[in-house]
């Protein structure tokens, strides 16, 4: 069961597909999570602090996979710093 706020009736341990707001996931875990919108930061600063913590707590909340999503050509700034060997592009 997820702890304290808005989500601590929710049973994590249910099969199925969770949705979660981004600024609701700390705290919580899954098997899986997938960030399909991250093409929105693109215009953010990818030093900014407060940037890189939210993914950082996004990026935790995974056990096992993490899948980045973005819409263009090209990855957001974010993403385009981690280095190659360190995401599998697809």
């Amino acid at each position: 069961m997820a702890k304290g706020g808005r989500y601590r009736t929710l049973d994590l341990g249910r099969p199925g597909i969770v949705l979660v707001h981004r600024a609701s996931a700390k705290g919580l875990g899954f098997d899986t999570v997938v960030i399909p919108d991250a093409h929105t930061d693109a215009a953010a600063d990818p030093t900014s602090a407060a940037l890189r913590m939210t993914y950082y707590v996004l990026a935790t909340r995974a056990r096992r996979e993490l899948h980045l999503a973005y819409e263009g050509e090209s990855e957001p700034p974010l993403l385009a710093q981690v280095g190659r060997g360190e995401l599998l592009r697809g």
